[in-house]
């Protein structure tokens, strides 16, 4: 029983990280070889990398979920909960007022607090309430089925 899922960000939201980066990157290649100045090129190529890398690495939510354990994941950063924890999922539109916008969000949502994991501009997801009285929401192109998959591993880890 596992599920794995992966949203990347709207491509026009992913441009507006990456074409500065490459801008900047050809700045500082001009800057090391045209103008003279190789250090200042240097350190401008070196922090256009790394804005593209950090674009690419953040631009995907992945969700898995596996025997024990909901992950989701923008690149190193996340939320994990153990199934035992998970008291119910469901599908829900994304209130993103609730949670401050998109992304690695922390918030309330009907007065209960908890943390977004959510792809900008996609409002289909589920709802995770936890037993310590939490409320986490995860975007997914396919709520029903991480919904369905989610109570499952509550289901199981509450029998154990």
């Amino acid at each position: 029983m596992t599920y794995v899922e992966e949203i990347p960000s709207a491509r026009a939201f992913t441009l507006v990280l990456r074409v500065p980066g490459i801008a900047m990157g050809a700045w500082g290649c001009w800057l090391a070889v045209g103008a003279g100045e190789p250090l200042a090129g240097a350190m401008l190529v070196l922090l256009a990398a790394i804005v593209v890398a950090l674009s690419r690495i953040l631009g995907v939510l992945r969700l898995r979920v596996d025997p024990e354990m909901l992950r989701a994941r923008f690149g190193p950063w996340g939320l994990d909960i153990a199934g035992r924890e998970i008291e119910e999922a469901r599908p829900e539109r994304y209130p993103w007022l609730s949670y401050g916008g998109w992304g690695l969000r922390w918030g309330r949502h009907r007065g209960r607090a908890g943390r977004a994991c959510s792809v900008p501009f996609l409002r289909t997801g589920v709802v995770v309430d936890t037993r310590g009285g939490r409320r986490h929401y995860l975007t997914s192109r396919r709520p029903d089925e991480l919904a369905a998959h989610l109570n499952r591993l509550a289901e199981e880890a509450q029998g154990d």
